[in-house]
């Protein structure tokens, strides 16, 4: 993690656990004693305290004291061990499968699982309290305070034996979580609850204090995003426009598909919605409430930005089918498939080149599939849909969301009826005197841009530093 606080840039770096094989035998993820427990479960010699054991101090709950390895909070088993009325945690490391997206539940593309984010509801925790100041990620000095504990354990008020509130009074202890306000920074540049000073607010944070520091006098660090429609790097939620063609560029504020999956970011553009400045891939069967309202809606379930090559023109969940969120109008044959239409491939040797035609699977009439509102609660919702088909013995939705388009690799007239589409890049399908080329929608970020800009010490003169890092092969 990088992050500009107080002036200074700060790293922090946190190790996925690898652990060395002996003997033939693989080691756990999770440290385990000679009995094979878990080390980090929470038990010590007096019985469970959410606490370990060391070696010099004895039990102890100060994980990120002790330790630079990436780790989450779990649940124990059961939650309420020592009888306060609130569940209790221990510690589970981040081992090599949290790499894979194929891990399951403890992949590091799902944000709960990572440092600075709400373990519940996979919400970045960057700021003091809600679109208050800017805190970036937790200090080692802060990590490290005596009243800190997590993911150990909760984090308690400072001096005190009892957890931090949130923002409602209630007992919470969870410092991820946005609810748990702050106070202002203190001379230090740390947060007062985590300054070690329990008489006062003044407290330079527990013994690892500037151990992540990496630059001072940092005036500004920029990161933006390589846009293919614009050929250009650009802030995340930007307000370009490609003045050729007259569309939106790929990280432009109206392409956003989640705009509760982050801190809002407020736009004086008309019609701008707030939403979160928040580029992330995410772990593919992501499924959180981020917006707390007790319901995973559709857009909940997509990263915050999700670009396409083609995307299907502005329509309603009525045939021929809905659009992503803010999906721009387009005259083109890039649309939904439709019946007894004439379709081209294209000519590459046109001055300029004519593209093929693309279309996407759509609900042509009832008898073919059932429509996008399946189960009928108003809400187009890929996977309740589906399953209230499959549920019902009605026809299948197309197991696709934009992901998937079809090219014309030869042109005709498309059948009186939808072709069964193939749901793979690469394969082919018929369609009355057309064929279609399914293909991988998707477009990737190419490359980030970070800048940061900072006075040198020696000569009182402003230095600039630009990084381009790209993200192909």
């Amino acid at each position: 993690c990088y992050f500009i606080r107080n002036g200074n840039l700060y790293r922090r770096v946190l190790l996925v656990r690898s652990p060395v094989s002996f003997a033939g035998k693989d080691l756990s993820d999770q440290p385990q004693n000679t009995q094979d427990v878990d080390f980090f479960s929470g038990e010590t010699v007096t019985g469970y305290d959410g606490q370990f054991e060391t070696v010099s101090a004895g039990p102890t709950n100060d994980f990120w004291t002790y330790f630079d390895f990436s780790a989450y909070p779990q649940v124990k088993t059961p939650p309420d061990l020592d009888g306060d009325g609130l569940e209790d945690w221990s510690a589970r490391f981040s081992g090599l499968p949290s790499l894979s997206n194929d891990a399951g539940s403890i992949a590091l593309g799902d944000p709960r699982y990572r440092f600075g984010f709400d373990p519940y509801t996979g919400l970045s925790r960057e700021h003091l309290w809600k679109d208050g100041p800017y805190m970036g990620r937790f200090l080692h000095a802060e990590t490290s305070a005596d009243n800190f504990n997590f993911p150990q354990q909760h984090s308690l008020q400072e001096g005190a034996a009892t957890r931090l509130l949130d923002n409602t009074a209630a007992p919470n202890g969870n410092p991820m979580d946005p609810r748990v306000e702050f106070s202002a920074l203190n001379r230090f540049g740390i947060i007062p609850e985590f300054d070690n000073d329990p008489g006062g607010s003044n407290g330079r944070g527990g013994p690892r204090a500037f151990e992540d520091l990496l630059l001072a006098n940092v005036h500004e660090m920029r990161i933006e995003v390589w846009d293919d429609r614009l050929a250009d790097y650009v802030p995340l939620r930007h307000e370009r426009v490609n003045a050729l063609k007259g569309e939106p560029g790929d990280y432009h504020w109206s392409r956003m598909v989640n705009t509760a999956a982050g801190p809002s970011t407020v736009t004086d553009t008309p019609g701008s919605p707030s939403g979160p400045a928040v580029f992330d891939t995410w772990h593919p069967g992501i499924n959180l409430d981020f917006d707390g309202n007790g319901t995973v809606s559709n857009a909940e379930k997509y990263p915050p930005y999700l670009s396409y090559d083609y995307y299907p023109p502005d329509r309603n969940d009525s045939p021929p089918g809905p659009s992503p969120v803010y999906a721009p109008a387009d005259t083109s044959k890039k649309d939904y498939w439709r019946e007894s239409t004439t379709y081209s491939a294209g000519d590459s040797t046109a001055v300029p080149p004519i593209e093929p035609d693309i279309v996407f699977a759509r609900n042509a009439t009832d008898s073919e599939y059932f429509g996008w509102d399946a189960d009928g609660d108003g809400l187009y919702d890929w996977e309740a849909d589906s399953l209230f088909a499959t549920l019902n013995s009605l026809p299948p939705l197309p197991p696709q969301r934009f992901q998937i388009a079809y090219r014309c690799i030869s042109g005709g007239t498309s059948g009186a009826s939808a072709p069964k589409w193939p749901t793979k890049p690469g394969q082919i399908v018929q369609d009355g005197g057309v064929t279609w080329l399914a293909v991988d929608n998707r477009r990737p970020l190419k490359a980030i841009r970070i800048t940061f800009q900072f006075e040198n010490q020696q000569s009182g003169q402003m230095r600039q530093l630009t990084l381009e890092l790209s993200l192909m092969d």
